[in-house]
């Protein structure tokens, strides 16, 4: 819990936490950004993940997607290629109490001009330096680093956003339909 003296928005409390964190923890290299409301569905290999950004030093950013058709969100931009890595997802078959089985699969980042706060990997100066060059941080990142990352795009740069390539990788926690009982 971060205290604030005045109403800060999100882009304030995460500036605020990156400052704690660099404090505290300078030798941070990446930064999770998870929504409350949002929970993982399908298992992922955080560390493959990790490891494929530390061989390409093109990857600042990858989004984990929560629609069930993936390429309605994915913009792609300019000439960037996908970025194949492997992973091993474990197989767990908790009903039946069978063992976990690892298995290597390819996957791949797919390179984007869209940028969302729906949870992500990002590296920590990157993102500390991407959302302090926001004009005012009284609000959600998402409108101008979307349109940031559009503008970048279309003059030939890249932000370095990636979306893993799996749809529906995370799920919106709908507080109407939960129930405590």
């Amino acid at each position: 819990i971060l205290p604030f003296m005045e109403h800060s928005h999100v882009g304030g409390s995460v500036a605020k936490a990156m400052d704690i964190i660099e404090r505290h923890f300078p030798s941070t290299k990446y930064l999770y950004y998870l929504q409350h409301d949002y929970c993982f569905v399908k298992e992922v290999d955080h560390t493959a993940l990790i490891h494929a950004m530390e061989t390409h030093d093109s990857i600042n950013y990858v989004f984990f997607p929560n629609e069930k058709r993936l390429l309605n969100r994915i913009k792609p931009c300019g000439e960037e290629t996908p970025i194949e890595y492997l992973d091993n997802v474990h197989s767990n078959d908790y009903d039946n109490q069978t063992a976990t089985t690892s298995i290597s699969t390819k996957r791949l980042l797919l390179p984007t001009a869209t940028y969302t706060d729906n949870n992500h990997l990002v590296r920590f100066k990157w993102y500390k330096d991407t959302i302090a060059s926001m004009i005012s941080l009284t609000r959600f990142p998402e409108n101008p680093l979307q349109k940031r990352a559009f503008d970048e795009c279309v003059s030939g740069r890249s932000m370095g956003l990636y979306a893993y390539s799996e749809s529906h990788v995370i799920e919106h926690l709908d507080g109407r339909k939960t129930s405590f009982g």
